[in-house]
């Protein structure tokens, strides 16, 4: 976890990190495989890198060869 958060943030930070196996476990598999699919084609000739800011489970940097997955957990 990043040293300089808030109090706060810190705290929902360390909440979704407890949670975050089985969200990303069941959120990939019914969600976001299914919405990132297009997004990845339309970005996959995308020139450069690509930032995903709020990655989430990091769905859509797992699809594209050339991403920056971002996220305040780990």
């Amino acid at each position: 976890m990043v040293a300089d958060l808030s109090p706060g943030k810190r705290d929902i930070a360390g909440e979704y990190d407890r949670s975050a196996g089985r969200f990303a476990e069941l959120a990939d598999r019914l969600v976001y495989s299914h919405l990132c699919v297009p997004l990845a084609e339309e970005l996959s000739g995308a020139q450069g890198m690509v930032l995903d800011v709020a990655a989430g489970t990091g769905a859509l940097g797992r699809l594209l060869s050339r991403c920056v997955a971002t996220d305040l957990s780990f």
